[in-house]
C-alpha cells in the first residue's frame, strides 16, 4: 500500500498505520461505516493508540450511532486527558460527547463545565478561545432547536458564521445534520441571507 502523509504520523506500528490511512481514505470518500471497520481492527492490537478512540468515535457521531460515540469518545478522554499533544482532540472530544448525550437527552453538566474550564484558560480573542465559544454556540443552537426554538438556534448558528466562516462550511460541515429536521429546512430558507 502506498503511505500517504497524513494526521497519522504519529504510529509507529506499520499494519495499524496502514488501517488508519486506510480508514482516513475510507472518510474522505464518504465510507464511514468502512473506516470504522478498518479503526475497529487496528484497536484489536494491544500496542493501540488512544487516539483510534477519538477517530472511530468522530466517525461513529458522523452516522448518528450516538451512543457508540459517546463510548469511543469518553476512552480517548479518559486517555489522553494529561498529554498535552493530544490537548486539541481532547476538547473536541469532550464537545462532540457533549453533543451526543444532548441528543439523546442525557446528562452533561460535567462535560459542559470541563468545557467552560478549558475555555477559560485561553485568553480574549485567542483562536482557541474562539473556536470553544463556537463549540459551545453549536451546542446551545443543538439545544434550542431540539426545544423546536428555531430563532433562538438560529441566532447561535449566526453567532458561528460570524465568529468563523468556515467552521460550519469547512471544519465541522457535518455538525448540521444533526439538528433536527425543522431546524434544516430553516436553515436552508434563510442561512444565507
Amino acid at each position: 500500500m502506498n503511505t500517504t502523509n497524513s494526521k497519522y504520523d504519529h504510529i509507529n506500528n506499520s499494519e495499524n498505520y496502514n488501517l488508519e490511512v486506510s480508514a482516513y481514505q475510507k472518510e474522505k470518500k464518504g465510507d464511514f461505516k468502512g473506516a470504522i471497520k478498518d479503526i475497529s481492527f487496528a484497536l484489536k492490537n494491544k500496542n493501540l493508540d488512544c487516539f483510534l478512540f477519538y477517530e472511530r468515535g468522530k466517525l461513529f457521531f458522523k452516522i448518528k450511532n450516538y451512543e457508540k460515540a459517546i463510548n469511543d469518545l469518553s476512552e480517548f478522554i479518559s486517555k489522553s486527558k494529561d498529554k498535552s499533544n493530544l490537548h486539541r482532540y481532547y476538547v473536541e472530544s469532550l464537545f462532540l460527547k457533549i453533543c451526543c448525550l444532548k441528543i439523546l437527552n442525557l446528562h452533561y453538566w460535567d462535560e459542559i463545565q470541563s468545557l467552560s474550564d478549558i475555555k477559560n484558560q485561553y485568553s480574549y480573542g485567542s483562536y482557541r478561545k474562539r473556536l470553544v465559544d463556537n463549540y459551545f454556540n453549536f451546542i446551545f443552537a443543538l439545544a434550542y432547536s431540539l426545544k423546536k426554538r428555531f430563532e433562538l438556534s438560529l441566532d447561535n448558528l449566526i453567532k458561528i458564521r460570524e465568529s468563523d466562516p468556515n467552521f460550519l462550511k469547512n471544519k465541522y460541515p457535518y455538525l448540521l445534520e444533526h439538528l433536527p429536521q425543522e431546524m434544516k429546512t430553516i436553515l436552508e430558507l434563510c442561512w444565507y441571507i
